[in-house]
């Protein structure tokens, strides 16, 4: 499985982290609006770097995602991925809106089942 992650900051290296250490996953991505911090952490994974969120779920190089973008970007970037058929993986103290989590899971699950 190919993963990628979304934010370079704190959270970002976490999911990183956590990809590289599992079998059978290739971290092969990194997206942060700071392209050098995107860079560096991709460097130290050895992944491709990318500035911005949307070029990364639109790449076509990526079957799951971590997201590590500010909160208020979870929404419309896991909807994208989704409709892209990439797994995506969040971690947040709340989220904005009612059941946003469970739609997306329910809409990936869908997806999943339509293939």
């Amino acid at each position: 499985m190919r993963a990628g992650v979304l934010g370079a900051g704190l959270a970002g290296e976490f999911h990183a982290e956590q990809f590289a250490k599992i079998p059978k996953v290739e971290l092969v991505a990194i997206a942060d609006q700071d392209s050098e911090r995107a860079k560096k952490l991709a460097d130290k994974h050895g992944a491709r770097a990318f500035e911005f969120w949307e070029g990364l779920v639109e790449s076509g190089e990526v079957d799951a995602l971590g997201n590590a973008l500010p909160h208020y970007l979870h929404e419309p970037s896991t909807t994208v991925a989704a409709e892209h058929g990439i797994h995506v993986l969040r971690i947040a103290g709340k989220t904005h809106g009612t059941n946003h989590s469970r739609v997306r899971s329910d809409q990936s699950i869908l997806q999943e089942q339509q293939r």
